[in-house]
Formats: C-alpha cells, structure tokens, sequence
C-alpha cells in the first residue's frame, strides 16, 4: 500500500528493459503527467516507454497500437506515440475518419524533458474510436495501413475503411489504381461512389482482389479465373443499387483485360497493361496496347496503336482526365504520321505533391517493369509478371510538352534496367541526334 506509481514503474520497466535499460530511462521515470498515472497503471506506462525510445532514435517519428476497451464508448480505442514534435490533428483525424471510424474523445499525455538529451519530448495521444460494425482486419493490420497513410505511401480515402474489413493495405491500393483508372477511362461515377460500392460490399470488393490474385500470383501453377468470374457476377444479384452493380462489374472486365502488371514486383507504384479492346466502354479509337501506373506521387497512361510505334510522353496539368487529353493527341498524331509510320504512341503523366522529375522517372519505372526486355536475340519477360499476351518488348518515349529536357533522364532509367533500345529508348538525348533539327518529325515529314 505503500508503494507508489513510480515504485512500481521501476520494477515495470526491469521488467520490460532489464537493469540496462532501467537505467537508460532513470532520466524518463518522473516524466509522466498526473493525468496518464490516473488513466493507466505503471505496467502500461513501461511498455509505452520502452516503445517511444526505440521511436525516439528515427527522429521525428510516429506509431500506433490499437486495442478494445469496453469502458470507452465506441468499444476501442488506439494510442499514438510520437516523438520529434508534437501530432498535427487536422492531418490524424481525416486518416482516422477514412478507416471508418468516429473519433469520441482524445486524451493527450505530454512526457517533458526526455531522450538522450533529456531535453526532447515525447507524446502519447489516446483516442476513443466508435466503429458501425465489427472489425474483420486484424490490429497489425490496421496498424501497417496506418503506417502507409501516414507517410503518404498511400492516399487517404474512403476505401481504407476495407482494411477493417480484412484486406490489408496492399490490396486495398490494388482496388484504388483500379479505381483512378476507371475514372480515366470514362466511368461516370466519381470515385466517392466508386470507393463506396466496393465497401457497401466488402466480400465482392475481396473476391475481386482473389480473382486479380488468380490471375497474376506467379506462385501460382494453376488459374481458375473464369470460375473466379462467374462467381462475382453470381454474387452481383445480391447487390441492390444498379450502380454499385455497374461499378463492380466494371472491375471484374477490367481485371480481365489486364495482361500484366508489376504488382508482385514490390514496387512503391502500381503498373497495370490492359488489352484495350477488352476494357469495357473506353473511348474511340482504341489503342493496341495501353499501361496505366498508379501511385500517390503520380499517375500516367501510355497509349500505343501498333507494335512498333514512337511518340511522346507529356507532363499533364489535367489530373482528372490526362487519358482524354492523350488520346486526343494521338488522334492528332495519326493523322500527322501517315507520312513516316503507319501508327503511333502517346503518354502522358501527372505529378501529385513530387517535382515533375521525380514523377517521371517513376511513371518510366512502371512503363518498363511491364515490358519484356531483347538480350541477344531473345525475349526476356520482366520478373514476377505473368503475361497473357505475346512478346512486346518495343517501347520508345520521345519527348512532349513538359519532357523536352527529360531525355537523358528517360535514358538513365533504360539503362537502369538494361534496357535494350539504350539510349534510343527516349530518341535522343545530349549524346543523341535532334530530330527537330533534322526534320525527322512528322511536321519536318510534312
């Protein structure tokens, strides 16, 4: 009875960090506010410092450890530990609101004078969560999709909310590059409505991750995409709005007409190549060939009407309909070319919240992840793609509005992945040839 908070803190943190580490944080033991010792006990209060020391040593850093709490009023609660500075609420609470949730109530508990300095400070932010269901996902789940929107690797949107419905992060950025592409593609939903038909049904939304799983998992020596398919659409008569029928069907055709992507790659961005003339309603005239890459930091569509075909790729300012813009351009073109080729190519990318550079570079990246590669000869696919269509191993990138410094740039990248075309893949470059000025464009053709 005798025995005080911070007695029994020591005797946790023993526990928890060893003699060692007791006294590593013997500076750290009287920095607990009032509020927090009357909140949880000493126990808690160990194992919550143990965690933001090792937070401490990334600088300014974030983490997240979600729990049940029967005495809170929505049933769970999820503490925040953050070091470096203290947490920007109006940045935490959308991230929060976008898994589904319903903030009740926040308890901030402010450690002062800690670190190895002893002059840093460190937070702890306790919030009480309400949630309409019961959660599938589990907490590492949660935590690691926390993670990705917090730094920016994902996008903060409606379509989080699968995660508590068992997807992880992964899955749920596969649904949302299907999702940014049906907008380029024409769909008149806005992607509000798109995100929320796959979470009014969450166990179609997953079966269409199991049929993109099918259908592209290298693992796999088996593929029962067709039986796949048929079940989806079975299922699609238990849904009651025509839209959300639309929309969900919209994925399974799209899936379909997939041919390749770098999905397995572990890549930050997203590259998706489609059979045009499988995607349903896209525009006149279809492409032989189109690539869409997906990431927070950019979007970007390459267009190509015959197997070997040149054209540019442009820095797009129009984020809602780049597609539109690039296949008006490459009506433009056919037009244009008749003299030199019989067909052309163009692209087009926009950056979101990265230097343009930066952006292109990684549109590049995904464009060649899902491009076979010539070595002495012969084909060789890209790794971890598996590929339902022929050989293609041509893809040239001229320079457009926007890109006309970016050649060597583009050349750096093919030479990053052995490309064969070289410095051909971007036309040119400093050790190149000017085209313009060699009036070997289709205007110089004219």
């Amino acid at each position: 009875a005798a025995r005080s908070w911070r007695d029994d803190l020591v005797s946790a943190v023993i526990a928890h960090a060893g003699e060692d580490g007791a006294a590593r944080l013997s500076h750290v033991l009287d920095a607990f506010p009032e509020a927090y010792k009357e909140d949880f006990d000493a126990d808690t209060g160990a194992a919550d410092l143990t965690r933001l020391e090792m937070l401490s040593h990334q600088g300014e850093a974030v983490d997240f450890s979600f729990y049940k709490d029967p005495e809170s009023p929505g049933g769970f609660r999820i503490k925040i530990y953050r070091t470096g500075g203290p947490l920007s609420l109006s940045l935490m609470l959308p991230i929060l609101s976008s898994f589904g949730f319903e903030v009740t109530d926040e308890r901030p508990y402010d450690l002062e004078g800690v670190g190895t300095s002893g002059s840093e400070e460190w937070f702890i932010y306790d919030f009480g969560l309400a949630y309409s269901g019961t959660p599938a996902g589990t907490p590492t789940q949660l935590v690691a999709a926390l993670h990705q929107a917090w730094s920016g690797r994902s996008e903060v949107d409606g379509l989080n909310a699968l995660v508590l419905a068992g997807l992880d992060h992964g899955q749920v950025t596969l649904l949302r590059a299907y999702g940014r592409y049906l907008r380029q593609a024409g769909t008149p939903n806005s992607f509000q409505t798109i995100a929320g038909a796959l979470c009014a049904n969450p166990g179609i939304a997953r079966q269409i991750v199991e049929l993109f799983e099918t259908r592209f998992d290298p693992s796999l020596t088996t593929r029962d995409e067709t039986k796949r398919a048929e079940a989806i659409i079975e299922a699609l008569d238990d849904v009651a709005s025509l839209d959300q029928d639309r929309i969900l069907r919209s994925y399974v055709s799209t899936i379909l007409a997939t041919t390749r992507t770098n999905y397995y790659r572990g890549r930050s961005y997203l590259a998706f190549k489609f059979d045009p003339q499988q995607v349903p309603d896209l525009p006149l005239p279809r492409p032989a060939y189109e690539i869409f890459v997906y990431s927070p930091d950019v979007e970007g569509v390459h267009l190509r009407f015959d197997p070997v075909a040149r054209g540019g790729l442009r820095w797009s300012d129009r984020r809602d309909d780049f597609r539109t813009e690039v296949l008006g351009l490459a009506k433009a073109q056919q037009v244009k070319n008749t003299v030199i080729v019989p067909g052309g190519a163009k692209g087009g990318f926009v950056p979101k919240g990265v230097a343009g550079p930066d952006a292109y570079v990684t549109f590049l990246r995904g464009l060649l992840d899902v491009t076979d590669n010539r070595v002495d000869g012969e084909i060789v696919p890209p790794a971890d793609v598996v590929r339902h269509d022929s050989d293609d191993s041509y893809l040239v990138v001229a320079a457009d509005k926007g890109t006309a410094t970016f050649s060597d740039l583009a050349n750096s990248v093919a030479a990053e992945y052995v490309f064969c075309l070289g410095d051909a893949f971007a036309s040119g470059g400093s050790a190149g040839y000017d085209h313009k000025a060699m009036g070997i464009t289709s205007r110089g053709a004219w």
